[in-house]
């Protein structure tokens, strides 16, 4: 069964805090789970996860603040585009 993108990313910011609770609204740098070090780990593993390359210009804040703003941008950076589900 082939994992969704969400639990691709879930999976990897628990290897990085793996004693914290994360769902889809959970704002991770608001509430302390990701930190500057964690973001740069977190990039790391997403730029090989889903065979991606993050310039420097979109590791924003906006991009990181929760599971789903992350998702959206990584489904941006692998189809170009902003997913059919997208309400915004």
């Amino acid at each position: 069964m082939k994992k969704t993108t969400e639990k691709k990313i879930i999976e990897i910011i628990k290897t990085i805090k793996p004693y914290e609770d994360i769902c889809e609204s959970t704002r991770l740098i608001e509430s302390g789970i990701l930190d500057s070090l964690s973001i740069l780990v977190l990039i790391n593993e997403l730029e090989e996860c889903f065979s991606i390359t993050i310039d420097a210009e979109k590791m924003t804040p906006e991009n990181f603040a929760s599971l789903q703003d992350i998702k959206l941008f990584i489904q941006q950076l692998t189809t170009g585009e902003l997913p059919n589900d997208c309400n915004e």
